[in-house]
């Protein structure tokens, strides 16, 4: 039997923020009509993404999750 160790999302972005200055961070959006969230966006903060083509404004995500999952991705593309 093999094991394979994954650091959790939290720990990733941790090691993401402390070692690489990129900071990722879910938004929660909704409707200015409504009280509940409907969807998340994704944003990363960093000088590392001043010239890259990552533009997160119309990737929505149905879950919190998606949409840091795919912040991590992206930031991890671009080390």
């Amino acid at each position: 039997t093999y094991q394979i160790f994954a650091p959790s999302q939290s720990i990733l972005q941790r090691w993401l923020r402390e070692k690489h200055d990129i900071h990722c961070q879910v938004i929660p959006l909704s409707d200015p009509t409504e009280t509940f969230i409907r969807q998340y966006a994704a944003q990363i903060n960093s000088p590392k993404f001043e010239d890259e083509e990552w533009n997160p404004e119309n990737d929505f995500h149905a879950t919190y999750e998606e949409a840091l999952e795919d912040c991590l991705i992206t930031a991890l593309n671009v080390i």
